[in-house]
């Protein structure tokens, strides 16, 4: 949506808008990544715990 958005601004001469939303759509990408990673990590901990719970003596 922010690249159709970028581009219209480009199209009708807001060039100044469209670098901004190209900005914008890219760091979003990023922090997509980011949470993503963060999932996976959180994933894994809950994993492993549980791993960690079934195996323990105490459990």
């Amino acid at each position: 949506m922010l690249e159709t958005a970028s581009a219209w601004c480009r199209t009708h001469g807001a060039r100044g808008s469209a670098a901004k939303l190209d900005a914008l759509a890219g760091r979003l990408a990023d922090l997509r990544e980011e949470l993503h990673l963060v999932g996976e990590g959180i994933g894994h901990e809950i994993r492993s715990q549980r791993a960690a719970a079934r195996t323990s003596p105490a459990a």
